[in-house]
């Protein structure tokens, strides 16, 4: 499960500070030709904030298909979107310094045609590619191909995305992309790919990426799991650290999540098996109403230690301090609170600790 969190929102100012050192404030001139548009209407730059948000950094009118805009110089080196008053679909583009121009038709706006620097002659590359397979997935659809032709093209797909993600260190695109499933990265990926746009250090890409490392070795195995105090059900108050001196079974989880509710039917087998055996249960809470978080543990039967903080969602502080993106999410602390599994559900996570106990 994953939330949805987002709003847009104007800023009237320029967006931070330029990675790169400059000479001459000489931004980022851009241009170009909408067709298929036969009336007045505003484009918008959008920039991307957080994992939801787009802020507006820049509008101007399409007068005959035509429009202009200037960048300062403080947002060039940064991805963005130009989106047409009223259109869902828009065209990414990076702001290089010089002039880059935009041009492509309303119906299918989104593989305009980009030029003006390396960086937007990747995109126009990966639009290239895209449609090519796109348009042989419906084939192979079209002609009910089996599921080897399909997990063909998908394996082409991730070999084509590696090549690009890989072929330039310090391609402010490429880092740009990789963003887009950083929650989905282990700490040894997230490690690789710092070490390989080291060369982009201090860009704002760069530290969101290092951002995200750094919460994620917190709470890799090895780590001393990140402490926190929340309430239980009947507002008394538990810190994880009182736990210490056994091991526990860390599970966040909330009462609306049909795969957490699912997922409590073998919590409830671990801790029948192993709590005497000094296995400790604590499941968190990403609920909002105390009504919904009580009522779901009635129902569950869940009868080991309970804890939220009633904040909900990726509002939640501890959310946010083990990075969690999506619930379940499990992970196993041996008696000095140090992180020994993570990820671990169903089957496999009994199998751990009947390794651990001895059964």
């Amino acid at each position: 499960m994953e939330w949805r969190f987002g709003k847009r929102s104007v800023v009237a100012a320029a967006v931070g500070m330029l990675f790169a050192a400059s000479c001459a404030d000489t931004g980022c001139r851009v241009e170009g030709h909408i067709g298929s548009l036969d009336k007045e209407v505003p484009v918008y730059v959008l920039a991307k904030v957080g994992e939801y948000d787009r802020d507006t950094v820049a509008s101007a009118m399409v007068t005959n298909g035509d429009f202009t805009l200037q960048l300062p110089d403080s947002l060039v080196g940064r991805v963005y979107e130009l989106v047409v008053d009223g259109n869902r679909s828009g065209v990414q583009f990076v702001s290089e310094r010089g002039t880059v121009r935009i041009e492509g038709d309303l119906d299918n706006f989104y593989f305009a045609r980009v030029s003006g620097g390396k960086e937007n002659a990747r995109i126009n590359l990966m639009h290239d590619f895209n449609r090519d397979l796109n348009k042989r997935r419906h084939q192979a659809f079209a002609a009910k191909s089996d599921r080897s032709v399909m997990a063909a093209l998908s394996a082409e797909y991730d070999r084509f995305l590696d090549s690009m993600t890989y072929a330039d260190p310090t391609s402010v695109h490429a880092l740009y992309t990789v963003l887009g499933p950083v929650t989905m990265y282990k700490i040894g990926k997230l490690d690789s790919l710092l070490a390989f746009f080291a060369p982009l250090a201090g860009h704002p890409y760069y530290n969101e990426l290092k951002a995200r490392a750094d919460i994620v070795r917190s709470v890799s195995p090895g780590a001393i799991a990140p402490d926190f105090t929340a309430r239980t059900p009947d507002g008394k108050t538990i810190r994880l650290s009182d736990l210490r001196g056994k091991y526990v079974l860390l599970d966040f989880w909330a009462s609306w999540c049909v795969p957490c509710r699912a997922e409590t039917v073998h919590t409830r087998k671990l801790y029948e098996a192993f709590h005497k055996s000094g296995l400790e249960v604590l499941s968190f809470s990403l609920d909002s109403k105390a009504e919904d978080w009580k009522r779901a543990i009635e129902e569950d039967e869940m009868v080991w230690l309970n804890a939220s903080d009633l904040v909900g969602g990726k509002r939640s502080p501890v959310a946010q301090a083990y990075g969690i993106d999506g619930i379940p999410a499990i992970w196993l602390l041996d008696p000095d609170g140090r992180i020994i599994a993570e990820g671990l559900r169903g089957e496999k996570l009994y199998e751990r600790c009947s390794e651990l106990f001895g059964k």
